[in-house]
């Protein structure tokens, strides 16, 4: 993936959240999950340094519906 498609996927947040006029954006991702985490760690800094926008990260357990 290249530098491109990260930023938009940040734009297209941003677009999203003032389409619909949000008050902010929740960020998940699996836990231990080191390739996504980074990067939802970083949306969440542009979501809300750089759009102006609240956000919060969050990670979850895998939900694969294990015993």
């Amino acid at each position: 993936m290249g530098t491109e498609n990260i930023i938009a996927r940040k734009q297209y947040l941003y677009d999203i959240a003032k389409e619909y006029k949000a008050d902010g954006i929740i960020l998940q991702n699996m836990k231990f999950c080191e390739y996504w985490g980074y990067e939802r760690a970083l949306a969440s800094h542009v979501i809300t340094h750089d759009y102006g926008i609240p956000s919060v990260a969050v990670d979850r357990q895998n939900a694969t519906g294990g015993n």
